[in-house]
């Protein structure tokens, strides 16, 4: 491992400041406004500590890089680990977005069928 605390391209346990551009990057593109009331309040914690992670590239701690995973799924780990994530990882976010996908196609195949159907709301 060099100086900069990367190895081979991927986030080395000491290159924190990776993983908290990582962690503001995706949470602004989730929420491009208020993003610290919006995060905060989807979590659990507050918006000042939110905050501190888009301003200052603080990194979560453990129990709130929990409470991003529970919230933000697979989705959040996938860019958060980038390329770092194992082939399983990203395996799991594709089937995560597949398993949405499809049940958003079933959603308009029901409203297909309804309108087809000569149903009125």
């Amino acid at each position: 491992m060099g100086k900069s605390g990367r190895s081979n391209g991927r986030i080395a346990p000491s290159d924190g400041r990776t993983l908290g551009e990582r962690v503001a990057s995706y949470l602004r593109a989730k929420h491009p406004e208020k993003t610290a009331p919006y995060v905060a309040s989807e979590i659990g914690v507050s918006a000042e500590t939110v905050r501190k992670w888009l301003e200052q590239g603080s990194v979560p701690n453990g129990a709130a890089m929990l409470a991003l995973i529970r919230r933000y799924r697979m989705s959040f780990v996938d860019v958060v680990l980038g390329e770092d994530a194992d082939e399983w990882i990203a395996e799991l976010a594709r089937q995560e977005e597949q398993e949405r996908l499809e049940a958003e196609a079933a959603a308009i195949r029901q409203k297909l069928a309804f309108v087809m159907g000569g149903g009125s709301r």
